[in-house]
């Protein structure tokens, strides 16, 4: 029954924290680290750009709902999958150690700049703190979920005391 609760409650509200953790984190970075903030704001006003331009600029009924999936899918890809992929991994190999959580999350999550093409090796000092700035929301949304779903362990049945 304990694993059944854990399951359908517990890992699934954990990843929905961790997500909502992940959030947080990336909107104070954003707004304490100039770097990651241009960066940051740079992406908010190219996507509100295609949305204006895919609203009034085209005939297409459909295009600015297409634009906002596309969006909505790219937010889930940084503060969702990572979550998502280090509950899946961890509670295969029954892992839950706080630090494994934070360290998979956050690699996790810099797989998507390395995904979308930036060389990681070759990046300018803005372009490192931006990518410290998104190893840090990954490692909080794992911290985040750890605490919900991961620290609690499966308890071992006591065992038989002897009576004198």
């Amino acid at each position: 029954m304990r694993g059944a609760a854990r399951i359908l409650f517990l890992i699934p509200l954990g990843i929905l924290f961790g997500a909502i953790v992940a959030t947080l984190v990336m909107l104070v970075l954003g707004a304490n680290i100039p770097d990651f903030g241009e960066a940051f704001i740079s992406a908010f006003i190219a996507a509100w750009k295609a949305f204006w331009a895919a609203f009034v600029e085209t005939d297409d009924v459909d295009a600015p709902t297409r634009v906002l999936m596309r969006l909505w899918s790219l937010m889930m890809l940084i503060l969702l999958a990572p979550v998502f992929v280090t509950a899946v991994i961890a509670e295969l190999a029954r892992m839950r150690g706080a630090l494994v959580h934070m360290v998979l999350a956050g690699a996790l999550t810099l797989l998507f700049p390395a995904a979308a093409g930036a060389p990681l090796s070759t990046a300018t000092p803005a372009e490192q703190r931006a990518i410290a700035c998104l190893f840090f929301t990954g490692a909080a949304a794992g911290f985040a979920y750890w605490l919900v779903a991961g620290r609690r362990r499966d308890e071992q049945p006591p065992a038989a005391t002897q009576a004198s």
